[in-house]
């Protein structure tokens, strides 16, 4: 295996002078036999300027599928402002220096992991990888509050229960052990344009290269993306939403990769209160809007028509909808806020990825 740090969104350089690799046993544990120190380019020190990403080299190392790993990163000066994945769904830990202990980091912090941009496994009977390209749906996001907010539920965390891990379980009890599933979601990521906050990551289309082309062996993306362009307009525009996923759809074809293309999912009366037998009757904010969702389905009906130039179509709308009020999650799915959907939303979606189309 090898490891990708990337400080392609820092604005300092990060000096680290020791990387280690490891099975994790408890917390922040690890086995002591499966410690490994990794190495950039034959040296244990590495300097990421701003802008870049750094590839180690490859070290040996059993694992199996979902096993835990800790990545264990030492600094050798200051590090300040570092680039991080905010829902990365894990805990990370700190030990001060000269101190020996680890412990979480506190709560506005947690579920972050700081530089890690990939892990690379050769080895394993995959051949080819699927990369899962998205918002927070593919992010795994579940809110702690009705509506959302930066910190996600607890009770997800550590338990890999994305909607792309529930996808490569189907895979390998379907025993399509030769495809291997990458999550590319930001939660609160755009198409069009930059997230609302640096969090939120930058424009769909400026990161098609680096989050998924530059990947190793990939054959397809499954793309499912497009609520908070819709969600974060003061008008929201079906027009310029088709336009930036069908660009994305040609950029990937260009890169030779095939596009599983889907539907958006419904949003109608996010941020309006717990589940009642009255929701169905509450406005809804942002996402949640009217207009955001007659945006929605005019998407999703371009989608559904082929004429995006997609290979397959995905249709998350029609998998996770309230058959009786089709612009509202199934209540078995939603989360609370109408929006994201539960741990068996997620596990739901990924029942209607058709393997065949990967």
């Amino acid at each position: 295996m090898r490891l990708r740090l990337s400080n392609r969104l820092g604005t300092e350089p990060v000096n680290l002078s020791q990387v280690t690799v490891g099975r994790r046993d408890r917390g922040s544990a690890l086995h002591a036999e499966s410690l490994r120190t990794l190495a950039f380019n034959g040296k244990q020190t590495v300097v990421i300027a701003p802008g870049e990403t750094v590839i180690s080299d490859f070290v040996g190392l059993e694992f199996r599928p979902f096993d835990k790993l800790g990545i264990s990163l030492t600094a050798a000066s200051t590090l300040r402002n570092l680039p991080r994945h905010y829902q990365s769904l894990e805990i990370p830990y700190l030990s001060l220096a000269g101190d020996a202990a680890f412990l979480p980091l506190p709560l506005e912090q947690a579920s972050n992991w700081f530089l890690i941009s990939a892990l690379e496994v050769q080895g394993s009977e995959a051949r080819h990888t699927v990369v899962a390209l998205g918002d927070s749906l593919t992010d795994g996001y579940v809110p702690a509050a009705l509506c959302g907010g930066i910190l996600g539920s607890p009770f997800v965390i550590g338990r890999d229960q994305r909607y792309p891990d529930y996808l490569q379980r189907r895979l390998f009890a379907a025993g399509r052990t030769e495809l291997s599933v990458v999550s590319a979601g930001i939660a609160g990521n755009r198409v069009n344009a930059d997230g609302f906050s640096p969090e939120h990551g930058p424009a769909l289309l400026s990161r098609l290269q680096p989050d998924v082309l530059d990947l190793p062996n990939v054959r397809t993306v499954i793309l499912l993306q497009g609520i908070n362009d819709l969600g974060l307009q003061l008008a929201p525009s079906a027009e310029q939403l088709v336009a930036g996923l069908a660009a994305t759809v040609r950029q990937l074809k260009a890169g030779g990769v095939r596009v599983v293309l889907g539907t958006i999912t419904p949003g109608r009366g996010f941020c309006t209160g717990p589940l009642s037998l009255l929701d169905p009757l509450t406005p809804g904010i942002l996402s949640g809007s009217a207009a955001v969702d007659e945006a929605r389905q005019q998407v999703n009906q371009w989608v559904r028509s082929g004429a995006s130039g997609a290979d397959a179509v995905l249709d998350a709308d029609a998998c996770l909808r309230d058959p009786l009020n089709p612009s509202y999650l199934a209540r078995p799915y939603d989360s609370g806020d109408h929006l994201h959907p539960n741990v068996s939303g997620y596990e739901a979606l990924a029942g209607c990825v058709d393997l065949e189309a990967l």
